[in-house]
């Protein structure tokens, strides 16, 4: 049997869903058939990871706007590596390695997008150029991976996915290690978890804080994650008073252990792929709130195993909240649900599987046409 060699790309090693999947792939492929390398920035957590399971890492530096140097960087980290295959992880690398990948004869290319987000900015230049990039990067990719239906869907009518060149294959994660630490919580604490980016809704959360401290004066929000907005969040939990009731505990790499120590989870983002951070709190057996977007419906039922509000509704966050905080039995009811679903649906080892089934597909056509 001939191995492929695989370098799996993405110009971010922060602690982020879309890195930990990658990192699953990486270390869980089967090495009797595939020899795998990961091409990220030179420092930062997916880098301490890889060398911990001795995966190869290929340094690569990328900025977040279109440069010709950065492109004659990726060509030189692709001859290096010699892949059979690409597979790049989200727009940034998508956007390098395809147009680098394109260059070289003989590299199969397999993009994913964790989240097509440009196609949730308001209708405009920016829009349109990250649109038509992609419709002819598409030329040069075998396979594109979309992590939800929803974002399948949006893909289409965009122009981005077509059918003929695309899968939808969702995110799972490791079940066990989120068990092992259910026990932990800390009573009143409503944590989230992610980059702190207007995607993610949290100014909303921090605005419903101010309804649930009206009714449990006790209560404690902790904000797990680090970006942009860091000190604009900080300067609104001043400024609506909840100095005291906020943690923002910046990055932490042990996922697990932040959701164990959480009575209930929100994620009030206002658009999502295939949140990577749902399932781990599922995992996790935390009761759930979330906003009602792509993504976050393709994973929970309102009333069955969760809480789903409108996106933007700072009161009815702090409603669903409340709600789960006053009935320990409506939130273990919930928790024990979203439990049994992530186990049954959304385990890693699917995921490996059907993805590399994808690298196998290609492979088979690049042999073909040699």
């Amino acid at each position: 049997m001939i191995r492929l060699r695989v370098l799996l790309m993405t110009d971010e090693a922060t602690v982020g869903g879309g890195q930990r999947q990658l990192l699953a792939l990486a270390e869980r492929m089967d090495p009797a058939r595939f020899e795998v390398g990961v091409a990220c920035p030179q420092e930062g957590y997916l880098v301490d990871e890889i060398r911990l399971r001795r995966i190869r890492h290929v340094p690569l530096n990328l900025p977040n706007h279109p440069s010709l140097t950065a492109i004659a960087r990726t060509l030189r980290a692709l001859r290096r590596f010699r892949p059979d295959i690409l597979h790049t992880h989200g727009g940034t690398a998508g956007f390098y390695g395809r147009c680098a990948g394109g260059m070289i004869p003989g590299i199969r290319i397999v993009h994913t997008y964790h989240g097509i987000h440009y196609l949730n900015f308001t209708p405009g230049i920016r829009r349109f150029t990250y649109t038509f990039i992609d419709k002819l990067l598409l030329r040069s990719t075998d396979i594109v991976i979309c992590v939800g239906q929803g974002d399948y869907r949006a893909g289409l009518a965009a122009g981005v996915v077509t059918e003929k060149k695309s899968v939808v294959i969702t995110n799972g994660i490791d079940i066990q290690k989120f068990a092992r630490r259910r026990k932990t919580v800390r009573r009143q604490v409503i944590g989230t978890i992610g980059r702190l980016h207007i995607q993610k809704g949290q100014i909303y959360l921090l605005e419903a804080m101010q309804h649930v401290l009206a009714s449990e004066p006790s209560a404690i929000l902790r904000i797990v994650g680090d970006g942009e907005l860091m000190n604009d969040l900080k300067n609104s939990a001043q400024s609506l008073g909840l100095s005291g009731h906020i943690e923002f505990a910046g990055v932490r790499n042990d996922v697990a252990k932040e959701l164990a120590a959480m009575e209930i989870f929100v994620l009030p983002s206002l658009w999502e792929g295939f949140p990577l951070v749902l399932l781990e709190a599922m995992a996790a057996e935390r009761p759930i709130v979330a906003t009602r977007v792509n993504g976050v419906t393709e994973i929970l039922e309102d009333g069955v195993d969760s809480i789903l509000v409108p996106p933007r509704n700072p009161q009815a966050l702090a409603d669903a909240v409340l709600a789960l905080l006053r009935s320990r039995s409506l939130a273990v009811q919930y928790a024990k649900q979203a439990g049994h679903k992530v186990r049954d649906l959304f385990i890693v080892d699917t995921m490996i599987k059907k993805t590399q089934q994808v690298y196998e597909h290609v492979g088979a056509k690049a042999a073909r046409e040699a």
